[in-house]
């Protein structure tokens, strides 16, 4: 397959180079376990707390980046 010269670094070798790979790997597995384990109106609460609403919304617009990405290579 070749590699289209429009899609930039994947997420995680950015987030490699700035050295934050682990973090947020242990925090995604974090917000997993508790998404499993609270009900969803706590889970809400939960991310409101760990996260301001520019850090969520950087989150949902780097996943879509990424969802857009992958679609568009099949």
């Amino acid at each position: 397959m070749t590699k289209n010269k429009h899609i930039g670094p994947n997420f995680d070798d950015i987030l490699r180079a700035e050295g934050t790979l682990e973090a947020a790997e242990l925090t995604a597995i974090e917000m997993v376990i508790a998404e499993k384990t609270l009900n969803r109106k706590t889970f809400q609460q939960y991310l409101k707390e760990r996260l301001n609403e520019d850090e969520i919304s950087e989150i949902k617009k780097q996943a879509l980046e990424e969802y857009n990405a992958l679609k568009d290579q099949e």
